[in-house]
């Protein structure tokens, strides 16, 4: 297995972010436009990840300026629909994206940890609350998670997402808890 230096040395082009990867991803199954990708996007990511439709049509275009997807116009009514599909160099570059070991330190990185980093660091205070309502803000959205996957039927990409989501909130909440036996030892 490659470590993530070799990959990144090994490739010839440049990479691309998380968001149009998924676009990629989207468009391996079947051809789509740009409204029905956003709705994928985040019927995907259970509306964890928002995107607007701006934000799809620039990373459609630029895919397409890299040759990656294609693009046909399609049907007589307006207005018309571009509709984007994968070409073989897009699927090929996914495949080589999908085959890459990540390193798993480039996801540790929270807002919120850097910002306590960042206070600890510049000997501020770190109050209580805001510690305490980015908890109570965890213990929500994990319930919210579980209410999503208890209320309807979820896709298997979407339980993923369901998963990760709750296996990183839980962490987040427990590193909280570690942070305030550290600052507060009793």
């Amino acid at each position: 297995m490659k470590g993530i230096a070799a990959a990144e040395r090994t490739r010839t082009h440049e990479p691309l972010n998380q968001f149009r990867l998924l676009l990629l991803a989207l468009l391996a199954n079947q051809p789509a436009h740009g409204y029905e990708l956003q709705s994928m996007f985040e019927e995907l990511t259970l509306g964890s990840w928002r995107v607007s439709s701006s934000q799809v049509y620039r990373g459609l275009a630029r895919l397409e300026s890299e040759r990656l997807v294609s693009s046909e116009v399609v049907g007589d009514s307006l207005p018309a629909r571009r509709v984007y599909q994968l070409t073989d160099e897009g699927r090929a570059r996914l495949t080589d994206w999908l085959s890459v070991t990540s390193n798993p330190l480039h996801h540790v990185w929270s807002e919120l940890l850097v910002r306590v980093v960042a206070r600890t660091v510049a000997r501020l205070p770190i109050e209580r609350a805001v510690t305490e309502s980015e908890r109570r803000a965890c213990a929500s959205l994990i319930r919210s998670l579980d209410d999503r996957r208890d209320a309807r039927e979820l896709s298997p990409a979407s339980v993923l997402v369901v998963d990760a989501l709750t296996l990183q909130l839980q962490a987040m909440l427990g590193w909280l808890d570690l942070h305030h036996e550290h600052r507060d030892p009793g």
